[in-house]
């Protein structure tokens, strides 16, 4: 992994967001994969994604820290455009156990980041999310809470998960996520 992660400083609650506006310019410079023994690409590929975390913020709450990784998909080795996916964080130590939601880039943009051109995503991701968690509900994840009161974006990871082996580059411009609450712009 090569991942840049941020924190958000007292993000508001889900329930109290009109939008969450998100804006990425992403071009893939490189990427070469390498002979290895073993291969099997549903094991080992080159993507690269964003994910947000929604985090159950409220402390007084039974799930509070109980979390959902909400992914939005830039590049993916295997496709062109990648699909949608919806699953248990399992693996190695470092595997946290809570659910992935990642929306299929085709909600997103018809452009693929195979083609080594830029390509922009501009959307609001708001009703993306809510569908997350409501697929994570559903799924048995984040029992102790199904309040989007209880829950907030408390972070973001951006980057690169490659466990094949792969020379891989990309290039960001103009990130930005922007949230709408019913009285400001955070």
């Amino acid at each position: 992994h090569l991942l840049v992660e941020q924190k958000f400083a007292r993000p508001p609650a889900l329930d109290s967001l009109t939008a969450a506006h998100f804006h990425i310019q992403a071009r893939l410079k490189s990427a070469v994969q390498h002979d290895m023994p073993g291969y099997t690409p549903a094991l080992h590929a080159a993507q690269n994604q964003l994910f947000l975390t929604l985090k159950n913020c409220n402390a007084t709450s039974a799930g509070f820290g109980q979390l959902l990784w909400f992914g939005v998909p830039l590049y993916d080795d295997r496709q062109r455009i990648p699909k949608a996916y919806q699953a248990k964080d399992v693996g190695k130590d470092d595997a946290s156990g809570m659910f992935i939601f990642t929306v299929d880039a085709g909600d997103l943009t018809t452009q693929s980041l195979h083609d080594q051109a830029w390509v922009t995503i501009d959307t609001d991701l708001l009703p993306m999310m809510r569908a997350g968690l409501q697929a994570a509900w559903q799924a048995g994840f984040l029992k102790d809470s199904q309040s989007l009161a209880d829950y907030c974006i408390s972070g973001m990871n951006l980057g690169w998960e490659v466990p094949g082996a792969f020379d891989v580059e990309m290039q960001y411009r103009d990130l930005s996520l922007q949230v709408t609450t019913r009285s400001t712009v955070e």
